[in-house]
């Protein structure tokens, strides 16, 4: 099938979750064989270059637990590219190490949600 599943631009974790419930019927009606996830960080409210308001850790869990659902449902093989979380260097790389370190380990809680 060669039906493609758009993103959407939104203002704020409320839009952005009413877009993924409905991309992710759409991948459900489609039935893929194989699912290609980015499971991109950018969208947390503090990434420098991307951001959502309201979009933290917590949003980002319930997110992976959504998608953990419908892959579940959906019996496929998942592939899985990280991405995002851009880290503000401006204030200084001690700062930015903590900042790498946080995201590494956010990155780690949301890939064992997908186990």
């Amino acid at each position: 099938n060669s039906t493609q599943v758009c993103h959407y631009k939104v203002d704020n974790a409320e839009d952005y979750f009413k877009n993924l419930d409905q991309i992710l019927n759409n991948i459900k009606e489609n039935k893929p064989e194989l699912l290609i996830y980015h499971m991109g960080l950018d969208v947390l409210e503090t990434d420098r270059m991307g951001g959502i308001k309201g979009m933290n850790e917590q949003k980002l869990i319930e997110r992976e637990k959504l998608i953990s659902q419908y892959i579940k449902e959906l019996n496929i093989p998942l592939a899985i590219f990280l991405g995002g979380a851009y880290i503000n260097w401006s204030n200084g790389t001690e700062f930015a190490s903590i900042q790498r370190e946080e995201v590494v380990s956010l990155q780690h809680t949301l890939l064992n949600i997908l186990k």
